[in-house]
């Protein structure tokens, strides 16, 4: 498993770089990879994650994959095995995912040091927009960052 200091600071240096590469605002909460393919769900996504200041990435057609591990999060509301997922995974970008899905995540509870996700029971708006709000809320604590990051980690190697 990769050193966890090292990836804390390629996840800086990448997202400084995406925000950089997007004309993204500096101070950016965060860069969330939206993924959502139903079209209302995914501009509703991307309104409201652009008006509580993060900065929203919607297709993956012309990014940078050597970039990836400089996004925060990513939102999907359909997931396959065996997708590009595994690939983002592996970049430690927490999911905010479906709970029903092909991968056994776990809801993040930073109290007691456990999970490596943010899951949604449907594919409603609020709902999404509610796992996006906890997502940012524990990126603004540094324990909370580093366990996520840690946990995430931990996930992508036992997926191989």
């Amino acid at each position: 498993m990769r050193e966890l200091s090292e990836v804390i600071k390629e996840k800086k240096v990448a997202k400084t770089k995406i925000l950089k590469q997007y004309n993204f605002p500096k101070n950016s909460r965060a860069v969330i990879l939206n993924l959502i393919s139903d079209e209302n769900l995914k501009n509703f996504v991307t309104s409201a994650c652009e008006e509580i200041g993060a900065s929203v990435i919607e297709s993956l057609e012309n990014f940078d994959k050597n970039l990836l591990i400089g996004a925060d999060a990513i939102v999907s509301e359909k997931i396959e095995k065996n997708s590009e997922f595994e690939e983002i995974f592996e970049q430690a970008v927490t999911p905010i995912f479906p709970s029903a899905s092909h991968y056994d995540f776990e809801e993040f509870n930073p109290m007691k040091f456990e999970g490596n996700a943010f899951l949604f029971h449907e594919n409603k708006p609020f709902q999404i927009f509610e796992k996006i709000c906890r997502m940012l809320e524990n990126l603004n604590y540094v324990g909370d960052r580093r366990m996520l990051i840690k946990n995430l980690l931990e996930f992508s190697v036992n997926q191989k």
